[in-house]
């Protein structure tokens, strides 16, 4: 029995390969448009995965395979983080001119990354 997990995040990372941690133990890493399947014990049937890369995280992802034995996963980049990392990146080039704006969008900032740091990637099952 195995996870079969997929990598699509597009241009995010794409050099780099993102670590595998099932049930807290790193299982390497998988790149960017690679699919790889990750055999799991019979005592470790249900579980958590993850994936990092550097600072950024994904949720916990809990399987049981006892129920699906054969899991298919994918790992995609949270669109939630790009739309807003991408409006705050503008914010701050927009409002460089004024000291004051400027650090209301430096905090916006600070805060957007404390909280989405440990949701950047979603995992999410393949439909058959």
């Amino acid at each position: 029995m195995g996870l079969m997990i997929s990598r699509k995040t597009g241009f995010y990372g794409m050099g780099s390969g993102f670590r595998v941690t099932i049930n807290g133990k790193s299982q390497g890493n998988i790149r960017n448009e690679e699919t790889k399947e990750y055999e799991v014990p019979e005592d470790q049937l249900t579980g958590s995965l993850q994936i990092s890369f550097s600072l950024l995280k994904s949720k916990p992802y809990y399987y049981d395979l006892r129920k699906n034995p054969q899991l298919q996963l994918e790992v995609v980049m949270n669109p939630a983080v790009v739309l807003i990392y991408l409006f705050l990146f503008a914010a701050l080039i927009f409002v460089a001119w004024n000291l004051l704006l400027l650090i209301a969008a430096l905090a916006a900032f600070s805060i957007f990354l404390a909280f989405m740091l440990q949701q950047a990637f979603l995992i999410r099952e393949v439909a058959k």
